[in-house]
C-alpha cells in the first residue's frame, strides 16, 4: 500500500512510521489494527534483537483471526486505489 503512494522507507521503524502516518492516523486502518501491526512489530523486533526472546505459539495463535483480518484490509485497499 506505502508502494503504491510512492512512500518509500529505508529501515523497519521508517516503515512502521509511515504505516502509522499514511493508513492508521488517515483512517484507513483502524487504530485497533494499527495496535495489532506495532506490537506485531515490537514482536518481530524483540526476536530478531533479543538474545531470549521466544515467541510462542499460545502468544501468536490468538491474533491470528486479527491479522488475517488487518491483512485482508490492506488487500481492499490496494485494490480499492487500484
Amino acid at each position: 500500500m506505502l508502494t503504491k503512494k510512492e512512500i518509500k522507507a529505508t529501515t523497519h521503524s521508517g516503515l512502521k512510521a509511515a504505516f502509522n502516518k499514511e493508513l492508521v492516523k488517515t483512517g484507513k486502518i483502524n487504530k485497533e489494527e494499527g495496535k495489532l501491526f506495532n506490537k506485531l512489530f515490537g514482536m518481530r523486533q524483540e526476536a530478531d534483537y533479543e538474545d531470549f526472546f521466544a515467541i510462542e505459539e499460545e502468544d501468536v495463535a490468538p491474533l491470528l483471526p486479527k491479522i488475517k483480518n488487518l491483512i485482508a484490509e490492506i488487500e481492499a485497499l490496494i485494490t480499492k486505489e487500484q
